[in-house]
């Protein structure tokens, strides 16, 4: 069962963020957790708890075969061992926390561990997600230097019923093609002691909007306005969701519905913002689209906000960034906000050569700008990172990320090459369950973080008495005239 790309999206809260998307039925076949033969494969010792939600297991092969083994302990609690040889040499394991005299598993941690004996396999490409009562996916590391044995813990973010779902792209790094498991491996969830926890922002903007996940529409009593099966929700406690519907409101652009507000939660700082505060998308075509999303829901958070204050500027090269920018150089320097989200990259490019660019990118537009209150925002790659053959290629590492995250988070964790008002707004939260599809609901609740950002910025200005005007910048009862009228050019890195 896959989600479809035609999937509609009809609302969201900012505080119950919530987005609704259309999927495939779960298939009625398959082997049920519960019901599982007894064998000799037993639960191990649990790690600690990994806030993950993603399960990307980068590591196995699936196999026609389906085998599966299980040992149950006598203890107060119990781990439910599930043992599958997915191919030749390729074993997953998955290690699941239950309580005593129930044939439900538990919100978790889980544990899964895939061991590879296979030869010939360095970079092994497998992704694996959670459909059902939620869409959920955890990323798989390497416990060793050779990368024959991954694992990673999870969780389930609330209680019901789920199925694995598995695409194998095999060992070559340009395979687009993959393959499924034969028969899918069902769960029954109810909570635990050990409750199931959301995956945690890279990004820290969790002060302006929390963690969420994505809940199938049937969690909510008296659905029947919403008509799409997965919503963006957040703040689920102890697994569970409450019993009233949200009330959620719909727009139409471009053809497709798309996301509007419970109420408005929103802070005042967006219809607070002045006509001399622009914000600017850079990038490529995902970015017009998340763009898109957002002028769409516009009226709905706030009709008196106009669209001239929202521009956009193409990018698909970062070594000539404003090649298409004529007529709109000048004004790129009023830019108050900057968004760069680049998903579309024209030509090759390795992983290292990417972060140089960059780097080198938004060095550039902090010269434009010249002032370190108006903030930088880099967008994590939504592009799913089975499909991600020309951008970032020859990573110096191998792991679950699109290997342009695995740049960009070198960049801002590890490196810390950007002053503070330079940040990084990673959505793998929400693109990376997804796979490659559902892009369309994926940039729509970019676009809800995007309104929560700016009002949480334009806060933050007036707090300390500073707004853009028509002549320059008020700043603590002080005007700083505009004094750069001049198109700023872009120097391109050879």
């Amino acid at each position: 069962a896959k989600p479809s790309d035609n999937g509609t999206l009809l609302g969201a809260t900012l505080n119950n963020m919530a987005l609704i998307r259309r999927t495939a039925k779960a298939p009625n076949s398959g082997s049920d957790l519960s019901s599982l033969s007894k064998g000799a494969y037993g639960g191990r010792k649990r790690r600690g708890v990994d806030p993950g939600l993603m399960l990307f297991i980068l590591c196995a092969s699936l196999a026609i075969s389906f085998a599966v083994t299980m040992d149950m302990k006598t203890s107060s609690k119990q781990s439910v061992g599930v043992k599958q040889q997915i191919d030749e040499g390729v074993i997953l394991s998955l290690e699941m926390d239950r309580k005593t005299n129930d044939k439900v598993v538990t919100l978790g941690p889980h544990k899964a561990r895939v061991a590879i004996t296979k030869k010939g396999c360095p970079k092994p490409r497998l992704w694996m997600r959670l459909v059902g009562d939620a869409l959920v996916s955890i990323p798989m590391d390497p416990e060793n230097d050779d990368k024959s044995r991954w694992s990673a813990s999870f969780s389930f973010p609330v209680e019901g019923s789920y199925w694995l779902e598995t695409r194998w792209y095999g060992c070559d790094e340009a395979a687009t093609d993959f393959k499924g498991l034969k028969e899918p491996i069902h769960f029954k969830v109810k909570g635990g002691d050990s409750e199931g926890q959301l995956l945690q922002s890279r990004s820290s903007t969790l002060e302006v909007f929390p963690v969420g996940f994505w809940a199938s529409k049937r969690k909510f009593k008296n659905n029947a306005e919403i008509d799409a099966p997965y919503v963006w929700f957040s703040e689920a406690q102890k697994g569970t969701l409450p019993s009233a519907t949200p009330n959620l409101k719909s727009t139409t652009s471009l053809g497709t519905s798309t996301v509007a507000l419970e109420g408005n939660p929103i802070s005042q700082g967006f219809s607070a913002l002045s006509n001399y505060e622009l914000v600017c998308w850079v990038g490529s075509a995902s970015s017009a689209l998340i763009r898109d999303s957002f002028l769409s829901i516009r009226s709905q958070i706030n009709q008196q906000q106009r669209p001239f204050k929202f521009h956009y500027y193409a990018l698909e090269d970062f070594t000539q960034p404003d090649k298409d920018w004529e007529g709109q150089k000048g004004t790129f320097r009023k830019c108050k906000h900057v968004l760069i989200s680049v998903d579309e990259l024209v030509g090759e490019v390795s992983q290292s050569d990417y972060k140089k660019q960059v780097e080198h990118f938004i060095n550039q537009v902090l010269n434009c700008l010249h002032d370190d209150t108006f903030p930088i925002w880099m967008f994590t790659v939504n592009t799913p990172p089975m499909i991600s053959s020309h951008m970032c290629n020859s990573p110096s590492k191998h792991t679950h990320n699109h290997p342009c995250n695995d740049a960009l988070f070198d960049l801002f964790e590890k490196r810390n090459s950007f002053p503070p008002q330079v940040k990084l707004l990673d959505n793998t939260d929400l693109a990376d369950p997804h796979f490659d599809s559902g892009m369309k609901d994926v940039h729509a609740v970019i676009a809800m973080r995007i309104f929560a950002l700016v009002a949480n910025q334009v806060d933050q200005w007036r707090d300390v008495d500073q707004i853009g005007r028509k002549e320059g910048l008020m700043r603590n009862g002080t005007l700083e005239p505009n004094v750069l009228q001049e198109d700023y050019v872009f120097e391109q890195l050879t």
